[in-house]
């Protein structure tokens, strides 16, 4: 402690220092871009801040998420169907063969 400084102003700098770090951080977060997002961004001249970008990626997973939903989905009906099929053939098949002759 500095002999001119109170307790008080001293704890005052370092609840400043430490929301000065905060914001640093989160200005090196805005700035800072992944290896995915830095491909988009100079791979193309569509999008020009890395806000944009960071967008077009997150749109990009959401469309990407959903058509695997999709995906899932119509892999669960097939199935549910061709249970379905198979339970009513032979279902079907055992009624007509007991209840109908043979022709031989």
């Amino acid at each position: 402690m500095r002999p001119n400084q109170s307790p008080r102003s001293i704890a005052d700098q370092s609840y400043n220092n430490g929301k000065d770090d905060l914001e640093f951080q989160d200005f090196v977060a805005s700035v800072s871009v992944t290896k995915e997002e830095l491909a988009v961004l100079t791979g193309t001249r569509e999008y020009s801040s890395i806000y944009e970008v960071r967008e077009h990626l997150k749109a990009a997973r959401q469309a990407t998420e959903a058509s695997q939903l999709l995906r899932d989905i119509r892999r669960h009906i097939q199935r549910i169907w061709a249970h379905f099929a198979a339970t009513a053939i032979v279902a079907t098949g055992s009624h007509y063969r007991s209840g109908s002759p043979r022709k031989t």
